[in-house]
């Protein structure tokens, strides 16, 4: 028989952080357009023409960057693994967890905001996109680990059946 797994992909649904980031890359076209291509120095004090592509290439690079970014959770018969891409790969092997529970959390209150965070006081680090629910690991060595979750009635119910950690 094939051992249960539980596989969820999320992206970044924060609709005012993509706000942001075209207003950045908005203001960066307008002044690239303004002083390269129209040949009008933007300000009293304008850029020079190097400053003005290091702009716009900063704003482009970002905008990929937050496009690009995901969060991705597989439970299986090895442990926990997580890929926040771009930035980090994680494995938490079955003998290393302790206990692990689908919980509500604050990201502002708790981590400080979302993506890859930490928490002095808990000792506990935090693999989010978005949303207020995640998987809670109580590792054996004491720390914490929370990894977000859009489907928290589907993973609640995969926890509860769990073979893996009982």
């Amino acid at each position: 028989m094939e051992s249960p797994v539980y596989y969820e992909s999320q992206r970044m649904r924060l609709w005012w952080v993509y706000l942001i980031c075209a207003g950045i890359l908005g203001l960066a076209v307008f002044i690239f357009v303004q002083q390269i291509v129209l040949g009008i120095p933007t300000g009293t004090n304008p850029a020079p023409d190097w400053g003005v592509w290091a702009i716009l290439a900063f704003a482009v690079w970002l905008i990929v960057l937050i496009l690009l970014i995901k969060l991705q959770l597989r439970i299986g018969e090895k442990g926990i693994e997580i890929r926040f891409i771009p930035f980090t790969h994680k494995r938490f092997s079955w003998d290393k967890i302790e206990s692990m529970e689908v919980v509500e959390y604050h990201p502002l209150r708790d981590f400080g905001g979302w993506g890859i965070r930490y928490n002095w006081k808990q000792k506990g680090k935090a693999f989010t996109v978005a949303g207020h629910f995640g998987l809670s690991l109580t590792m054996k060595d004491g720390k914490k680990v929370l990894i977000g979750t859009y489907k928290p009635e589907k993973l609640k119910l995969f926890v509860s059946k769990s073979p893996y950690l009982k």
